[in-house]
């Protein structure tokens, strides 16, 4: 901490400190002097009269009284000082508290915005650069969670140190958040210092820390902007280096971004999709749609899958670009339990009993503790059967504690309710855990599929997952259905089920009543070749 002692005679409150303080002497010496020249122009002649006083009364020991009060004058002013100087030690402590991180020693957010700003306006005068380096380390979370915060405080002390070695003097790095660091790099000496500074840092993400004798894996995301390109005022800049920092981190994290303006529309975009998020009126602005899963074997409909579409203000805004910010501001659970009854109130009047009502459900509310209460209670509000409806949960909510996930599907699967595994294939969990986990479908996702006509790596996933399916006696279903030629080559490898446009887009409630598979009948599933392996044969014998 003592290293930026040097720092605090540039903070606002010590500058307004120091000017009370001047004021307040000015104003003893003009009562000084002004009462002086009062003295003077009265003629008052104060010691001369003392004197001629106590010489008149000595009787009354005046020598001793004024003595006395001389020596408590002495007193006095010996404890002023001492008063003063215990004073401007204590505001010292202050001070430090209220401008230093205790844990790392480094200058906190209050102060990091300070000593910007004073950095910017020399910067001004100088007409040279500087860089601000905004960075997150990615996995403290986890880390906190798994070691305790006591491992956790540790190894931000410890990140603090292996960054502020990677730094120059001129350099000032300060932790303004839980995981979150600031630093203001000075460019005016080496112009590849930004370049050298950013390398080290991703550079040293590999090797280990050591902390209370555990090996920590750290990874930073890094935001960068640049005065005077991205900004002329202190929250310019931080606010542009969080959001290229924001951008590491939701495209694969442990590396650094450079802001640009594209980078801060997006930014404006999400901040404007949150407001509006915050004011939505569920009822009156978000509708449903229905789309079908046909199973081209039995040649009829096996589910509808209920999409949420939103319209705000006139405009139609994409699920694509309102789900991931409402899984991230905690919305998305009422957003989820807004479709669940719903959707069950649309369909409870035309749905077949032969048929499922699909329901997306997020990793946020999946891992609520009243969500099996609350699908129980919407069910028998509208006395929709359990074996009518079907939870798509995504890979994301599974890496959970293993045994309440367990415990939750095993319960939905005691209901009668279907549970398929969303957008399998893109997520987190591992084979060892979905072995064990009671749940009925894999959905193939879409990004499967995209190129399957030319991409023979493609194909040979599907086919692994089609037999993954297989030995785990689950069913699959395949989603972004485009076209027939996709249809055709999904057969051969064993798909039944399909989900997308070539189908049918998704329909509105009084739509989906109409709906009909029967203008697929001349799609029918193919005859498995005698040369196909032994688990599409024995695939086949049982889808009949």
């Amino acid at each position: 901490m003592e290293k930026h002692n040097h720092l605090l005679p540039k903070m606002q409150a010590f500058r307004t400190q120091k000017k009370s303080a001047k004021l307040d002497f000015w104003i003893g010496f003009g009562i000084a002097l002004l009462g002086t020249a009062v003295s003077i122009l009265l003629e008052l002649d104060v010691a001369e009269n003392l004197y001629t006083l106590s010489r008149n009364h000595e009787s009354w020991e005046l020598d001793e009284i004024i003595l006395l009060i001389f020596w408590l004058g002495i007193g006095a002013i010996i404890y002023s000082i001492r008063r003063v100087q215990d004073i401007k030690s204590l505001n010292n402590t202050i001070a430090m508290q209220a401008y230093y991180d205790p844990i790392t020693h480094l200058p906190n957010r209050i102060m990091a915005f300070e000593y910007l700003s004073h950095t910017l306006l020399k910067a001004s005068n100088q007409n040279s650069k500087l860089a601000v380096m905004f960075i997150d380390l990615d996995n403290f979370k986890v880390i906190n969670d798994t070691h305790g915060h006591a491992t956790g405080d540790k190894l931000i002390l410890s990140v603090s140190k292996t960054i502020n070695t990677l730094l120059h003097s001129k350099d000032l790095l300060c932790r303004i958040g839980g995981d979150e660091f600031l630093c203001i790099l000075d460019l005016s000496q080496k112009k590849d210092h930004l370049n050298d500074v950013l390398n080290d840092i991703i550079n040293s993400q590999k090797m280990p820390i050591t902390v209370s004798e555990k090996r920590l894996m750290v990874n930073y995301s890094v935001g960068v902007a640049l005065y005077p390109d991205h900004g002329h005022i202190a929250s310019h800049l931080v606010q542009a280096a969080d959001t290229a920092m924001y951008h590491v981190k939701s495209s694969g994290k442990g590396g650094f971004q450079l802001y640009t303006e594209e980078l801060g529309q997006a930014l404006r975009f999400r901040r404007e999709i949150e407001e509006y998020l915050r004011q939505a009126n569920f009822d009156q602005e978000l509708y449903l749609v229905f789309q079908p899963q046909i199973d081209l074997h039995r040649q009829r409909i096996q589910a509808y899958e209920v999409l949420v579409r939103w319209h705000h203000s006139g405009q139609d805004i994409s699920p694509n670009d309102f789900i991931s910010i409402a899984e991230d501001m905690g919305i998305i659970r009422h957003i989820d339990r807004w479709v669940l009854k719903k959707a069950i109130e649309q369909t409870q009047s035309w749905l077949p009993d032969d048929t499922r009502l699909s329901v997306n459900i997020s990793a946020v509310e999946f891992n609520q503790h009243d969500l099996i209460p609350y699908i129980k209670k919407t069910l028998d509000e509208y006395q929709f059967s359990a074996k009518k409806l079907e939870l798509e949960i995504t890979e994301t909510a599974l890496i959970s504690d293993f045994k309440t996930v367990y415990t939750k599907l095993k319960e939905l699967n005691d209901l009668g309710i279907t549970i398929a595994i969303d957008d399998f294939g893109v997520g987190h969990s591992s084979l060892a855990r979905l072995k064990d986990l009671p749940f009925h479908k894999l959905k193939i996702d879409r990004s499967f599929i995209t190129e399957i006509q030319s991409d023979e790596k493609q194909k040979s996933i599907v086919k692994a997952i089609v037999g993954l399916a297989y030995y785990l006696e689950l069913d699959t279903i395949v989603e972004g259905v485009e076209s027939q030629q996709q249809v055709e080559i999904l057969q051969a490898l064993g798909c039944y089920v399909f989900q997308g446009h070539h189908f049918s887009k998704p329909l509105k409630s009084n739509e989906a009543l109409l709906f009909s598979p029967s203008k697929f009948k001349n799609i029918i599933l193919k005859d498995m070749p005698k040369s196909r392996n032994v688990i599409e044969l024995t695939k086949t014998k049982r889808l009949h």
